[in-house]
């Protein structure tokens, strides 16, 4: 008999896939993730309990449906000996990517097991020199540099805060010696981050110099920083991603943070390093832009506007909107993100600026995951916009994926409507923290690589490339014609 009351739940268990991850997020780089079938090793891309991805090169027919014998092996090491079954085929120019179904659980808790163990064991035979031994002498220099900074200067501020504790009132005391020692540590550290930068950009074309260079400033720079928030919440990634809304209202914030002085130092000194700086002056851009859409739109007699923001997170625009511009007439935000929590608290922060502000708007919360939408670009289901843009999401996208939903962004536009999408510009003397020290690898594009996102929209388009105020993103922005 039916029962409405355990239906959904059965339904749910029913057609439940557990997640797949992708193999780079889940093993270590040296753990080499392959399925071996005929002989040949192929790359494994993604992973879950019940299956993977693996890529082929060209040449090779996979028929969805057949049934192959083959070995999961990591490490060298097989974990998996049985038939899987071929559930799709995608074909590229460099050959096809195949989905297999297990006929039997993959138990990815024990990959990741010997992953860790089969790490430990090599980390600890090869010591700091494997990686050193890889990188050339001016990025050695520059970390070298880094660590006696951050060597020297926290005990020296321990010791300080330890003296103005024992005092007794110590909030104002505490206070001063953070903000008169940011102001000479401040000029110092720039100059570092500088240098580092520059020797670590080099490295970009030599995939194992990179590696190396990524994991020897991880073993020696970011343990000395964990109790700065900021690289605590970027290394851990407690939501699956080093950019989360918690470290954008950090940007926002752009305050003295952690449990000591040092840690506060540190925490301002990354928020303030300008593409920290930057994700706040792309926001207050991307409302000028939109403010000026809406008085354009104003003079032609419309008053209503419609905005979709891709990636809000914490949706900050739509406070500096009802804070800062002038009142056109009502607007709709539609904010889009793949975290719920992130929608609610974009949504407490919109709700209360529009109320406060008694700004005639509309907040409307999509919640959407990034995975599926690059995979169906089709699943944009909200009406067409006077203006969409999207300012951190495509920093994580290649070439052709970030074409493909720039075009379905400007298929949402109505005729005349505006796109913006930003990135971040490369080449970069501001990358090495995020980079390097906080695990928070994004693409740094050209004007030339921003442009190129373009390729799929029709000539009618007018297409530019700008700089943003704070000079760390460039925004392609796009009429539709």
């Amino acid at each position: 008999m039916f029962d409405p009351r355990v239906n959904g739940a059965l339904v749910r268990s029913a057609f439940y896939r557990p997640p797949r991850k992708r193999t780079s997020d889940l093993f270590s780089a040296d753990a080499e993730c392959v399925f071996r079938c005929d002989g040949v090793e192929h790359p494994v891309l993604d992973l879950s309990a019940s299956g993977f991805l693996f890529a082929s090169p060209n040449g090779k027919i996979w028929n969805p449906g057949a049934e192959i014998e083959g070995q999961l092996i990591i490490h060298g090491e097989p974990v998996l000996d049985s038939k899987v079954r071929v559930a799709r085929v995608q074909a590229l120019a460099t050959g096809s990517r195949v989905g297999v179904d297990a006929q039997q659980t993959i138990a990815v808790i024990d990959m990741l097991e010997l992953d860790a163990d089969r790490a430990f064991r090599a980390g600890l035979q090869a010591g700091p020199a494997a990686y050193a031994n890889l990188l050339p002498k001016n990025y050695l220099d520059a970390v070298s540099s880094i660590k006696d900074f951050l060597l020297y200067y926290r005990p020296l501020l321990d010791r300080e805060e330890s003296r103005i504790r024992a005092k007794g009132d110590h909030e104002r005391p505490l206070r001063d010696l953070v903000e008169r020692s940011f102001e000479t540590l401040d000029r110092r550290w720039r100059q570092l981050v500088t240098d580092a930068s520059r020797a670590g950009w080099e490295l970009r074309a030599d995939p194992a110099a990179h590696h190396a260079a990524k994991r020897y400033t991880e073993a020696t720079i970011t343990p000395l920083l964990k109790g700065c928030p900021l690289i605590d919440r970027t290394w851990n990634k407690p939501l699956g991603y080093a950019g989360d809304y918690h470290v954008m209202e950090y940007y926002y914030r752009d305050e003295f943070e952690g449990p000591t002085a040092f840690d506060q130092i540190m925490h301002k000194l990354f928020v303030q390093n300008p593409m920290a700086r930057g994700v706040v002056s792309r926001a207050r851009f991307l409302v000028e832009l939109m403010d000026a859409e809406h008085e354009r739109l104003a003079r032609s007699g419309t008053s209503e506007f419609a905005v979709a923001n891709l990636g809000c997170g914490s949706g900050r625009e739509v406070q500096i909107w009802a804070e800062t511009t002038a009142r056109r007439g009502p607007a709709t935000w539609t904010l889009i993100d793949q975290e719920e929590e992130a929608l609610a608290v974009a949504y407490q922060i919109g709700h209360k600026a529009i109320r406060g502000a008694e700004r005639p708007a509309e907040l409307k919360l999509l919640h959407l995951s990034f995975s599926k939408l690059l995979r169906h670009p089709e699943a944009f289901k909200f009406e067409d916009q006077n203006y969409i843009f999207s300012s951190g999401l495509f920093d994580y996208l290649r070439l052709d994926r970030a074409q493909t939903i720039a075009k379905a962004l400007y298929d949402r536009l109505v005729p005349g409507g505006r796109l913006a999408i930003g990135n971040a510009i490369g080449p970069n003397t501001n990358f090495w923290p995020p980079e390097f020290v906080a695990d928070w690898p994004i693409l740094y594009r050209s004007k030339d690589d921003m442009e190129a996102m373009a390729a799929l929209l029709p000539g009618s388009a007018e297409v530019d490339v700008v700089v943003e105020p704070g000079g760390a993103y460039y925004f392609l922005l796009v009429r539709k014609g």
